[in-house]
């Protein structure tokens, strides 16, 4: 038989050999495959974000208009104008009012044809969502839908209408005279998707969410699992050292012992990236679809990264193939182990999560507020992990007493490795408990940025749709306007409301114009049609919450004249009932530009839809990152236990069942990870709560309750795993073998 003489395929073979016959192979071999394989995800989810955000970025420019000159002909002009509107709980989008002025009128992006006038084009998403409010027949007849090519995304909410009227152009007017769509750079575009643009999660913040909560997870399982019966290997690469090996030699041998899982996790990531390639991906939760066809636009750099995942991967573990020192194992009874400067920065933390709750307290609207706030918050991250370290070993001291007294074998050797290794327990902690806090304070962040929405939800909760405005979009008629009015139910209070500037007093004043009868019900005298003023405090609260802080004069006067002079309608209907907003929506077709109906609070909420709907990416994102950070403490935790518990082979034979090796592993894996799961849990809870300053709705009960289920399980499922693997070789363990 020809033997290989290369002394790298020699030290290879000796690498792959030792893989297949450690004690802890399999899970060594699982674990660096999962996180070859999650490496690669990380690198492939980069660059499927810049490749999304590449296509989207073009179609943002082939969307937006080139404005007609004065030397335009006309029958290659269309006018163009915009309304925002929006479902029900739902952010705002734009509906376009198209007129074209003939033959050449260039069509926008995503039409094949010119809808007749009455007709509309709506974008698939706004056509589903909208199915419950019966948005087909809101701007008139839908004909069509919108093609991909002229939609960011999937799920954009975006609407083309032919109004009944052809629109006109003026100089004052909010119609604009469009000549062509599509521009060759970001400068002054403001196209027909900006407003999604505006309200988007940026790219970077994407990337940066990859980075933070997949890409180092991963690395940092990659780095645990090849630390996997660490000490055989440094003795194995010892014996090379002594034997004339050198450095080279080792490296050879970490690749042969990490090769095949590597190899394994990145064909298998390999195998489902096509898949991106090839069909649209709904994201869960985030509620995005990735298209096909963007990631195909720029296949090249996903198909590198299972390359860029081997050499991050191999790097890694290359890195960890340096030479220890290896010490002899000594019977010798340890000393009391002292771990001052633990307990040290563990007594800091308590400190810091003072500062970060209590200290901001007497700073409230000052810098000093949030600077001290921040200070204790990286105060208590830092020192969280130093806390779990010496409760643990405070218990397994605790624990050791209390199984010495009941002859309770696991209870004492659980106890006494807790007691003794605090810094083991604090380094296997460390990203964890520092990621669950991370986790907290983003979505803390995130609700802060939404806290508008709480206004709005105090005012549907107080008015429902009992009151609202119907503001009619663009100039309107009597006709228009007794015909709307014609839809709505007598016992409704119909007024007309204005807020316009008064040179006397220099201020904004509220105009209200209506029956004498309903301006009554407010609380005014209704004599003439002269102005009078009245205390907006002494007004039915069903006005009120319209008026703000502007004075109020009222005036006996018709409803449909006032709103063709430019007010709006204002609505109250006392009967509990409330209005249908999609069905005013539907009935406001009668105005030439449709009308925009508004709730009170509605414009608060508006404001914070988008930004809660952001915090979808932090929490799956966040909470992918929290699964995998509790993945690397507990493989941490269960590599360290099988490196011990290699050494009760023995015992487990003697009493003669896997219970023991099973008790051990829950009090050495699985304790500390759901340990510092519902810490880090408290804490973050406790230290998001200066953030209730501005918004009542930071991370709470469910939230928590996610993170404790996703992480505890990670833990449970490697305890019983790392049990499993030291009871096999229990059961493999006979007299006068290591």
């Amino acid at each position: 038989m020809n033997r290989p003489r290369n002394p790298r395929v020699i030290a290879a073979r000796i690498g792959f050999g030792a893989a297949r016959n450690m004690e802890a192979g399999g899970l060594r071999f699982a674990a660096l495959a999962f996180a070859a394989f999650m490496i690669v995800i990380s690198v492939a989810t980069l660059a499927v974000t810049f490749a999304v955000a590449s296509e989207r970025a073009q179609r943002a420019l082939d969307g937006t208009p080139v404005y007609a000159d004065t030397d335009t002909s006309q029958s290659s002009v269309v006018l163009v104008q915009s309304i925002f509107d929006n479902l029900q709980g739902s952010r705002q989008f734009e509906v376009f009012y198209l007129s074209p002025l003939g033959e050449d009128a260039p069509l926008p992006p995503g039409l094949s044809h010119w809808p007749q006038p009455g007709e509309a084009v709506l974008s698939p998403a706004l056509l589903e969502k909208g199915g419950s409010e019966k948005i087909e027949s809101r701007y008139g007849d839908v004909v069509g839908t919108i093609g991909s090519e002229g939609l960011l995304d999937a799920g954009q909410l975006l609407a083309y209408v032919r109004p009944l009227q052809d629109l006109e152009y003026a100089d004052s007017s909010a119609t604009e005279r469009i000549s062509g769509w599509g521009v060759d750079d970001t400068i002054n575009s403001h196209g027909v998707h900006w407003i999604l643009q505006e309200q988007d999660f940026s790219v970077g913040a994407l990337a940066a969410l990859a980075i933070a909560m997949l890409l180092i997870p991963a690395c940092a399982l990659m780095f645990i699992a090849a630390r996997i019966a660490a000490h055989s290997r440094d003795r194995r690469e010892h014996l090379v050292m002594i034997l004339g090996g050198t450095a080279r030699h080792r490296r050879w041998i970490a690749i042969g012992e990490t090769a095949p899982p590597i190899l394994a996790g990145t064909v298998f990531a390999g195998l489902l990236l096509p898949f991106v390639l090839v069909f649209d991906i709904n994201l869960p939760y985030a509620e995005f679809t990735i298209a096909a066809d963007d990631v195909r636009s720029h296949w090249l750099p996903l198909a590198a990264t299972p390359f860029i995942g081997i050499a991050v991967t191999v790097s890694i573990a290359l890195g960890l193939a340096r030479g220890g020192k290896v010490r002899n194992d000594s019977t010798r009874p340890l000393p009391a182990p002292r771990h001052r400067r633990l307990i040290i920065v563990a007594s800091l933390c308590p400190v810091f999560i003072s500062i970060a709750v209590i200290l901001p307290q007497f700073f409230m609207y000052t810098p000093g507020y949030m600077i001290f706030h921040w200070l204790g918050t990286i105060g208590a991250m830092v020192t969280l992990p130093a806390v779990i370290g010496v409760a643990s070993s405070w218990a397994g001291k605790s624990l050791a007493r209390t199984g010495r007294a009941r002859r309770n074998a696991p209870m004492l050797i659980a106890g006494s490795w807790m007691h003794a290794r605090p810094r083991a327990i604090t380094r296997q902690v460390t990203g964890l408990a520092m990621g669950i806090v991370l986790f907290f304070l983003a979505a803390a962040y995130q609700a802060l940025l939404a806290g508008n929405s709480e206004t709005a939800e105090l005012h549907q909760a107080q008015f429902g749709t009992s009151t609202v405005t119907v503001s009619p979009n663009g100039s309107t008629d009597i006709t228009a306007t007794d015909q709307f009015l014609g839809t709505v139910d007598d016992h409704a209070k119909i007024l007309a409301i204005e807020t316009v500037w008064d040179e006397e007093s220099q201020e904004n004043i509220t105009l209200l114009a209506g029956s004498c009868e309903d301006i009554a019900d407010l609380g005014s005298p209704c004599h003439s049609t002269d102005e009078t003023e009245i205390d907006p405090r002494t007004v039915d609260p069903f006005l009120a919450v319209w008026l703000g802080h502007n004075p109020l004069q009222t005036r006996q006067g018709d409803v449909a004249d006032a709103v063709a002079d430019g007010a709006a309608l204002l609505m109250i209907d006392k009967s509990g009932s409330g209005f249908s907003i999609p069905e005013l929506k539907r009935s406001a077709r009668v105005f030439p530009q449709q009308a925009t109906v508004t709730t009170p609070g509605e414009r608060w909420g508006n404001g914070a839809i988008p930004i809660r709907e952001q915090s979808r990416w932090i929490g799956l994102f966040g909470i992918t990152g929290l699964a995998l950070l509790g993945l690397v403490a507990a493989v941490a935790a269960a590599g360290e236990f099988l490196r011990y518990g290699t050494a009760l082979a023995p015992l487990a034979a003697i009493t003669g069942t896997a219970g023991t090796h099973r008790r051990i592993a829950a009090w050495s894996v699985a304790a500390p990870i759901t340990a510092t799961v519902l810490i880090g849990v408290a804490i973050g809870i406790w230290i998001t709560r200066p953030l209730t300053l501005y918004t009542s709705s930071p991370p709470g009960w469910g939230t928590a309750t996610l993170v404790t289920v996703v992480v505890t399980a990670t833990g449970i499922l490697m305890w019983w795993w790392a049990s499993s693997i030291a009871v096999a070789c229990s059961q493999r363990w006979r007299p006068g073998r290591e």
